[in-house]
């Protein structure tokens, strides 16, 4: 129980930077006459995410003992905390650029955190347990973002930026001390030696090939999730009251899905999962596209539920993602992972922004939702074959002559 709680209150600290630059940030650059363009500019925040590979193998060789991995855990909180601070007064002078840069470094530090979760969780925990890890971590990160990106914008248009965004700051540097309770790691260092091209070999071969299909696919489901807040703005609600829809009312849904997703996993095969949340998702943003005319409830209805299918899609992500990489390499196998696909993120994300400036919102959502039923009909015909390559392997002419 203790290790569940800990799980929650670290991913509750990564949650609130990362959902005030994702959620708050998009619908107060959009109220301040932001455009569609401008706004993908917040798909920035997948940029640490295509480049955490370069710092994943000194990562692995150093998280991977109790006493070394509690201690990143400390450190990494408390730069984190320390870095939320500068909100208080950019955030006043909307200062764009600069919070653009917080978002950016918040992200890195966040996506270490993440790693070093990642490694205990894949090198201590079984499938079944995984998957439940899964949903807890994205369930903390949820209440986080119940903080981040629906409570901070309102709170501090009450009681000011500066004590809401303090307090907040001090609660991110404190999750660390959670890390003490992951205690059922390796308890020496098994990855000394580990090479990024090491971690490389799961995109060897014709399975490589269907992963990176793969993680394309998944990728270009999130095109849109960025525009969520802009679109709510449009629909004629201000930015509080969409960081309100999405940051708290959408956020708090999104605990018992993501929770759900976890127990999912445990029973049916996260490919299934995936493609079922991706259809729902699909006919969702389908009635976004082709409701561009209804009520500001049913708009806000519509993009609270096509939050709650990215945050279970995210739960689903990760388990996909930790059951690819090699043992001894896990730490950078899944780094490896989550940087291709922030990599096709970001590239969608950018695009997407530029190309609903030209075509309008309403078309960029019906070719996201197009890509949501594509993604889910070729991820169930990738595990469909991967599963026949597992169940007969080719033969290894080679190794048969040679005895």
């Amino acid at each position: 129980m203790a290790q569940k709680i800990a799980l929650m209150i670290l991913a509750s600290g990564i949650g609130i930077p990362a959902a005030f630059f994702t959620i708050a940030l998009p619908g107060m650059m959009r109220d301040g006459g932001a455009s569609l363009m401008q706004v993908g500019l917040v798909y920035l925040v997948w940029l640490p995410s295509v480049v955490k590979v370069l710092w994943a193998p000194l990562v692995e060789r150093f998280a991977v003992s109790y006493r070394s991995r509690r201690r990143i855990i400390s450190l990494t909180t408390l730069v984190m905390g320390l870095g939320f601070l500068p909100v208080s007064w950019l955030a006043v002078e909307m200062a764009v650029g600069w919070l653009l840069a917080l978002a950016v470094l918040s992200a890195a530090l966040g996506l270490t955190l993440q790693l070093v979760i990642a490694g205990w969780c894949m090198s201590s925990l079984d499938e079944a347990a995984r998957g439940r890890a899964n949903g807890l971590i994205a369930a903390g990160m949820v209440l986080g973002g119940i903080l981040g990106g629906g409570a901070v914008p309102s709170l501090a248009g009450i009681f000011g930026w500066l004590p809401v965004v303090c307090t907040l700051s001090v609660f991110i540097a404190l999750t660390g001390l959670a890390g003490r309770f992951l205690q059922t790691g390796a308890s020496v260092p098994v990855a000394d030696q580990v090479r990024l091209r090491d971690a490389l070999r799961i995109f060897a071969g014709t399975k490589g090939g269907l992963l990176l299909g793969a993680v394309a696919l998944i990728a270009s489901t999130g095109a849109v999730d960025m525009t969520l807040a802009a679109r709510l703005v449009d629909a004629g609600l201000s930015p509080e009251r969409a960081a309100f829809v999405l940051g708290t009312f959408a956020t708090i849904l999104m605990v018992p899905a993501t929770l759900l997703a976890g127990q999912a996993i445990s029973r049916w095969h996260p490919a299934r999962c995936f493609a079922a949340v991706c259809m729902v998702k699909a006919v969702v943003l389908f009635a976004l596209a082709f409701l561009p005319q209804a009520s500001v409830h049913v708009i806000a209805g519509l993009a609270v539920a096509e939050f709650i299918c990215a945050g279970a899609l995210t739960v689903l992500t990760w388990q996909f993602y930790m059951s690819r990489p090699d043992r001894g390499a896990e730490i950078s196998g899944f780094a490896i992972l989550t940087s291709v696909d922030a990599l096709f993120r970001l590239g969608f994300g950018i695009a997407a922004g530029a190309l609903g400036t030209v075509i309008g919102m309403s078309a960029l959502f019906g070719g996201v939702a197009g890509l949501n039923l594509i993604a889910a009909c070729f991820l169930l015909m990738i595990w469909q074959k991967v599963r026949r390559q597992d169940q007969h392997p080719p033969i290894d002419e080679f190794a048969l002559r040679q005895g």
